[in-house]
């Protein structure tokens, strides 16, 4: 899977990469797992500016608009997933995000770095 990332996220990636020693597959894994573990997700996909009610009877996910990201902006990142965590990505995605996947990585990655900021002893988390 290509992960679209902001320049800044995709610096903190690499970063976290080389100064934990966890793989990229690894760190996003984590994030997913921070976020819906601690029942984050709704603090990180359900805006209270959404118009759309939590009990919307075609159960759709109340996604944020965001800009996209222009091409100065954005960098790729290639991450591979087990199967059977893209079942898990897939079903969050679908939830929270429309089925969007890379908003679904981008989003709990950003706020799991924003999350743990400093605490690796070095800033860079």
């Amino acid at each position: 899977m290509t992960l679209y990332l902001a320049k800044d996220l995709n610096r903190w990636l690499a970063e976290h990469h080389w100064a934990s020693g966890l793989s990229y597959q690894d760190i996003v894994l984590d994030a997913v797992n921070w976020a819906a573990a601690g029942d984050r997700l709704t603090e990180i996909f359900s805006p209270d500016s959404s118009t759309v009610p939590l009990n919307d009877i075609f159960a759709r996910p109340r996604v944020p608009s965001r800009p996209s990201l222009g091409p100065a902006e954005a960098e790729t990142r290639a991450v591979r997933f087990h199967r059977n965590h893209m079942k898990v990505i897939d079903r969050l995605a679908g939830t929270w995000t429309g089925g969007n996947r890379n908003a679904l990585l981008v989003d709990a990655l950003t706020a799991y770095r924003e999350a743990h900021r400093g605490h690796d002893g070095q800033g860079s988390v």
